[in-house]
């Protein structure tokens, strides 16, 4: 796979055009005038020629404008299944649901106690019957507390094994941004770069081409690092986005 990503390159040097110049032999008299106009600058011995003697000479100066430097090298990828992210959402979503039974039956259960209770002190209610309300809350609360250890369990899940930025799209309750990938309209990449290599830090896409057509490179654009460890090579992981098609699913 094909994979590139550019760098600005800032150049702090003046260029120095030559233009209707010609090659002549060099007599002492010239060396002579030469050293007349040499002057000793940061420590260096820098030739100094006065604007009326450029415009004569033909010579220009211009400053050189940033380029943009596209790095491009080999590196592993692979076109990565949704179905696990799907199947983490539909738990966590389960399990919130069940949480918020829970809190809800924790809720009436209170508001019960507390009739009972004041029932029982005008001896309307039997203290039996307090009793049971009591136990019936403690049940309730030992449901919230498993409903929020699973749902941190889950949490944990997704965060270690697809990283931060993917975790958040599975655990988000409002938006399911996982929806680019069910239309099939983007791919979730897994890529692997070689072991002496890696992304700059304001890299934030690159360019990919199954087959290494430079020509055809689509863009990918950087989700996260990825935490998953691709066993058969040691270098850095990310997890990408991209339209680009024709690719190998793992």
């Amino acid at each position: 796979m094909l994979l590139s990503y550019g760098n600005k390159i800032p150049l702090k040097v003046v260029l120095i055009i030559l233009g209707g110049c010609s090659l002549t032999t060099v007599s002492a008299d010239d060396d002579e005038l030469i050293k007349s106009k040499m002057q000793l600058i940061g420590g260096l011995a820098t030739v100094v020629i006065d604007s009326k003697t450029q415009a004569a000479s033909g010579l220009m100066t211009m400053f050189a404008r940033p380029v943009q430097h596209h790095v491009q090298f080999g590196a592993i990828g692979k076109a990565t299944s949704i179905q696990p992210l799907l199947a983490l959402r539909e738990r966590y979503l389960v399990t919130q649901a069940e949480l918020n039974g829970a809190k809800a039956r924790l809720k009436q259960a209170g508001q019960s106690l507390k009739s009972q209770q004041e029932l029982f002190r005008h001896g309307i209610a039997a203290k039996r019957s307090v009793q049971e309300r009591e136990a019936q809350g403690s049940e309730d609360q030992a449901f919230v507390d498993i409903g929020n250890a699973r749902l941190m369990a889950i949490a944990n899940e997704a965060r270690l094994l697809w990283g931060k930025a993917l975790a958040e799209w599975v655990l988000s309750e409002k938006t399911n941004k996982l929806t680019v990938f069910l239309s099939g309209r983007q791919h979730l990449l897994q890529i692997t770069l070689p072991t002496n290599k890696q992304l700059a830090s304001e890299v934030d896409s690159i360019f990919i081409e199954p087959y290494g057509n430079r020509g055809k490179a689509r863009p990918a654009v950087l989700i996260s690092r990825s935490t998953q460890a691709d066993h058969t090579m040691q270098g850095e992981s990310y997890f990408f986005r991209s339209a680009v098609t024709a690719l190998v699913w793992a």
